[in-house]
């Protein structure tokens, strides 16, 4: 996994050893980084990526251990996006994921426990003086094309909730949501590490945010999440999988557009985003906070 990524699988139960990939002046040097942590043979070696990447690893792999690559679903994700047959071939509600155990199963020869057991964190947060009980925002994501405008309006109409946003340095609209509801926004923007980030959420009372990798990290410690979708969508299979945790999204023919939402076909209104009002967005998440 990527250098930075790493904290947050290390020191885990049922996980021996965590390798960095670390992007440095060639790609042929990053993989000699990557290959000079591996010492061991394995039994198994999967390639749950199969990317252009781990094509050229996969000479320096098998000298490791047998290694099997999970194929592609191209022409799949051609019938959602392209040809609206979602219906027909979309993922649905976990749907990657269980893509995954099952490819791995099928390796491994035997049924393995269910993918998504909750990851523990423990970081120290007396620094930050959280209150007791908050709700985490997470409005960012490395695609702008998947951000919902209205985080600071939302935050205003919940005035009696603290809320917490979580966000790298780069993400500026943690910093907007701060300008625009001050007096219950406790913005973290580039202060917390990735594992204090994760502490952060294992301790929430409620998370909402953007289609984004701190969603998918929120869900993977055990947590229930509210995540709001525009160009992406369910069929694609990255959606949210818990039981409790529920995706907030319109129904439109032209989603889902892709996976970052890059092209809209709607002349660039993007509707998708856009036409999620704060109050709809308020309503889906009164119960929960009301329990």
């Amino acid at each position: 996994m990527k250098e930075s990524f790493r904290p947050l699988l290390e020191g885990q139960k049922n996980i021996k050893s965590v390798f960095g990939f670390k992007k440095m002046t060639s790609e042929s040097e990053s993989t000699l980084y990557l290959l000079s942590q591996i010492e061991e043979q394995y039994d198994l070696i999967l390639d749950l990526q199969n990317s252009w990447r781990t094509y050229f690893w996969r000479e320096s792999f098998r000298k490791l251990g047998p290694l099997y690559v999970l194929p592609k679903s191209r022409l799949r994700e051609i019938a959602i996006l392209f040809l609206r047959l979602k219906k027909t071939f979309g993922y649905g509600r976990g749907g990657r994921m269980n893509r995954y155990q099952s490819f791995a199963q099928k390796c491994i020869g035997k049924k393995m426990n269910t993918l998504g057991t909750n990851l523990e964190y423990s970081s120290d947060l007396k620094k930050f003086n959280l209150p007791e009980q908050y709700l985490v925002f997470v409005p960012s994501s490395a695609w702008k094309t998947k951000v919902w405008p209205f985080f600071g309006e939302l935050a205003k109409m919940l005035h009696q909730w603290p809320i917490v946003l979580l966000g790298a340095d780069q993400d500026q609209v943690c910093s907007e949501i701060f300008q625009q509801s001050k007096e219950n926004v406790i913005n973290l923007q580039g202060k917390t590490s990735i594992q204090e980030s994760a502490s952060v959420l294992s301790k929430a009372k409620l998370i909402l945010g953007s289609d984004t990798g701190m969603i998918h990290i929120a869900e993977a410690i055990g947590k229930s999440v509210f995540v709001i979708e525009g160009p992406t969508e369910e069929s694609l299979g990255f959606s949210p999988y818990r039981k409790d945790s529920k995706s907030i999204g319109l129904d439109l023919f032209c989603r889902p557009c892709s996976k970052s939402g890059r092209i809209c076909y709607r002349m660039g209104s993007r509707k998708c985003l856009n036409g999620i009002s704060p109050e709809m967005v308020y309503q889906q998440i009164k119960e929960n906070l009301n329990q």
